[in-house]
């Protein structure tokens, strides 16, 4: 027995319904979706994409002798950049800089790569010299040994503070 006779009875009446019980239009706009990213080969062009920037962030990094301050981890549909400074903590000076050299040339950058279908190898292309420029004023910078004096404004910040209790 599941429960009391007259409270089972009752439960006959009531509605029960999920998030997404019986909502066809979500589950055909995925089948078509997943249908689409097969035929074109989606996930094949990211990784391809990905790659091409990864490597050739790699290659421009190692170029300028960058190897101790910037750090590229990760797959290559989704790699992240971290700056770091000579006791492996954030050098959030040259990250900055880095940013700044890049947006000023059109690319705007977060630490985390991300890549769509809709990325072409000729925006591979211009994040690649777009990260040229911003590695050789970076190497410069280190090499003067004032980072903070090539920067426009603050070097950025956490944005998430975590408790510490």
């Amino acid at each position: 027995d599941l429960g009391k006779k007259d409270f089972m009875q009752q439960a006959t009446q009531v509605f029960f319904s999920t998030t997404y019980g019986g909502e066809c239009l979500a589950l055909a706009a995925v089948k078509a979706t997943i249908q689409e990213m097969r035929e074109k080969n989606v996930n094949d062009h990211i990784w391809k994409m990905g790659r091409c920037l990864q490597d050739g962030t790699r290659k421009l990094v190692q170029q300028y002798g960058l190897d101790d301050n910037i750090k590229i981890f990760g797959l290559a549909p989704k790699f992240w950049i971290e700056f770091v400074d000579r006791n492996g903590d954030e050098f959030s000076s040259l990250k900055g800089l880095f940013f700044q050299e890049a947006v000023q040339r059109g690319v705007l950058i977060g630490g985390l790569q991300y890549f769509s279908y809709s990325h072409r190898q000729e925006d591979i292309d211009d994040t690649l010299l777009a990260f040229e420029d911003a590695c050789q004023i970076c190497r410069h910078a280190l090499d003067e040994g004032d980072v903070d004096k090539f920067l426009e404004g603050t070097p950025p910040g956490d944005v998430f503070q975590r408790n510490r209790r």
